[in-house]
């Protein structure tokens, strides 16, 4: 008789267990992905600067411990600040460079963490990999570096095996670009991928380097594993700052090619009309995109680079979408004008001349490459270049920064006109240049990105350049700059300033100590008088400012009022 209690009884205990394990939520690698809500905007207190990002973002490489700690089931027993902003103790500078490749990872077979520029924040920046867990990720296990003339070259261990007598830990006292030649043949004869990553890099002492250099060749000769050998003693020719690159000291493409026949437009060869007194309409127009994170012809994905032509069509570097768009002002799509087919090119910035031949910089395949009007085929000026920044001047000329070389280039002259002097933050250095603007009499304008200030740097002085902007260090007042994109220059001399880090777009004007907040502001998001990301900037004919607003995945265009500028102020 007493069965049967029992038997009820352990019944009752059996349902309680079952509906325990129901209601439990199991932390496995299907919670992380699909039960958080992976939209969410999330603001967090990097080392004392807030930063926000989606969760999304924060969560795309599954089972990291980064991935873990914000599936929507921790988050509770983090470290917050007194405003309840979760609080990670790491280098905001760092975490920045993170999100900005987590958020171009598509998968995690592409997982490839790439070191910050500046040499001594490289350790940092691994154990910070190390703490996220993000560093059994990343696919770059024989990755060695090489310290050549001044210059890190990070490259497969595999490659270089090829070359008989290689020995590791080699400090080459040699012209980089001749290493790079070397690399890039090795890689192409066994077909082998190859990341090269560049950044200043001065030893404390070269006592512990072993110091090699090749064999002097002349400009045809091809260097190869087996005929390059290396000697002992190197030191290199004093160079003026404004050094000609040739091919014999370089691997830049020696093809000769004509300049274009007509000069090409600039936003500077007509008058702008604006005065001191002009304004901007805060709240933009999305003139481009604006329709979600995509690839159809009405979508954008992550758009870095924008021009603008004569007749206010818009050439958009969508540089997820690796392709080139262009937007008739008006228009409801876009009309691909260059695609990358079956390939990736990160295209970065875009400019066109009067011709309509466009030139962009492919960031993917480090090089520039050119598209005649009505071609079939792309046409490579330029390779091994760590491009990122494009601008033309009046006479035809192209000019190109070089984000990881830390210098800009002219050509078809192959000149350097600015930096080139290794990467710092004295006034003939830059660190990390990104987009460039060149006016009338040829004076530069370089968005110096880690040294959080514009530089300007004149025709006729090559020496070292100009602080206009900026400057004043890491921050959010109007004397400072957070990582600056971009800068644009009115006929005034006034500039307009892209700061990233900020979320905002400045006016600076001309021997100014400060700037002038004309859109945005700290805060990102995705209302009309908000960015998230801008990353470049542009003026057309009339003087109304169209923004890249990347992480919203649109281009604004905010409206100029000259109402109250008069005849004597234009």
């Amino acid at each position: 008789m007493n069965t049967y209690p029992k038997l009820f009884i352990y019944l009752y205990i059996f349902l309680i267990i079952i509906n325990i394990i129901n209601s439990t939520e199991l932390i496995t690698e299907e919670n992380i992905t699909n039960d958080s809500n992976q939209t969410d905007v999330i603001q967090l207190n990097v080392g004392g600067e807030l930063i926000m990002t989606t969760r999304s973002t924060l969560t795309c490489i599954t089972n990291s411990t980064l991935a873990i700690i914000f599936n929507d089931r921790w988050e509770n027993i983090l470290s917050r600040d007194k405003h309840g902003n979760i609080f990670l103790d790491f280098n905001p500078i760092l975490f920045h460079h993170l999100l900005e490749q987590l958020r171009l990872i598509e998968n995690n077979e592409s997982i490839l963490f790439y070191p910050p520029l500046l040499s001594s924040l490289i350790i940092p920046y691994e154990k910070m990999l190390i703490k996220l867990g993000l560093n059994q990720f990343n696919k770059s296990n024989d990755v060695i570096q090489l310290n050549v003339g001044g210059e890190i070259l990070t490259t497969r261990q595999k490659i270089l095996n090829q070359i008989t007598n290689y020995t590791t830990n080699l400090f080459i006292d040699s012209n980089p670009y001749e290493i790079r030649q070397l690399v890039n043949q090795l890689r192409q004869r066994e077909e082998i991928e190859i990341i090269i990553e560049t950044t200043t890099f001065i030893p404390e002492t070269t006592s512990f380097f072993t110091t090699f250099i090749p064999e002097t060749t002349s400009s045809s000769t091809t260097l190869s594993p087996e005929t390059t050998s290396f000697s002992a003693t190197f030191i290199p020719e004093t160079t003026s700052s404004s050094t000609i690159l040739s091919p014999e000291t370089t691997s830049f493409s020696s093809t000769s090619i004509p300049k274009p026949s007509k000069p090409m437009i600039t936003t500077s060869e007509y008058d702008d009309g604006i005065c001191a007194n002009a304004t901007w309409n805060s709240y933009g127009i999305t003139v481009a995109g604006g329709n979600g994170q995509g690839s159809e012809l009405n979508q954008l994905n992550h758009p870095m680079g924008i021009f603008i032509d004569e007749n206010s069509s818009i050439y958009i570097a969508d540089t997820h979408n690796n392709r080139i768009s262009k937007w008739i002002l008006g228009a409801s799509q876009g009309e691909i004008v260059v695609e990358a087919n079956n390939s990736k090119n990160y295209v970065s910035s875009v400019v066109v001349d009067k011709n309509q031949t466009i030139y962009l910089c492919d960031r993917f395949n480090n090089r520039i490459v050119r598209w005649l009007k009505n071609a079939l085929t792309e046409e490579v000026i330029l390779s091994n270049i760590s491009c990122w920044g494009l601008a033309l001047d009046k006479q035809g000329s192209l000019y190109i920064s070089g984000h990881e070389d830390n210098r800009i280039i002219k050509w078809p002259a192959k000149e350097i006109v600015a930096g080139g002097n290794g990467e710092g933050n004295q006034n003939d250095q830059l660190s990390s240049p990104y987009q460039i603007f060149i006016d009338d009499k040829q004076t530069i304008y370089i968005a110096d990105y880690f040294n959080h200030r514009i530089m300007k740097w004149f025709n006729d002085d090559l020496q070292e350049g100009l602080i206009v902007a900026g400057g004043n260090g890491y921050g959010d007042g109007l004397d400072q700059l957070k990582l600056p994109h971009s800068v644009i220059v009115d006929q005034m001399g006034t500039m307009y300033i892209v700061d990233f880090g900020n979320n905002r777009i400045l006016r600076w004007f001309k021997h100014s100590k400060s700037g002038r907040i004309l859109i945005g502001n700290d805060e990102p998001g995705n209302d009309a008088n908000q960015l998230s990301d801008p990353y470049d900037i542009a003026f057309d004919r009339e003087g109304n400012l169209y923004v890249a607003d990347t992480s919203n995945h649109r281009i604004q265009m905010y409206r100029i009022d000259k109402s109250a500028c008069t005849t004597n102020e234009l």
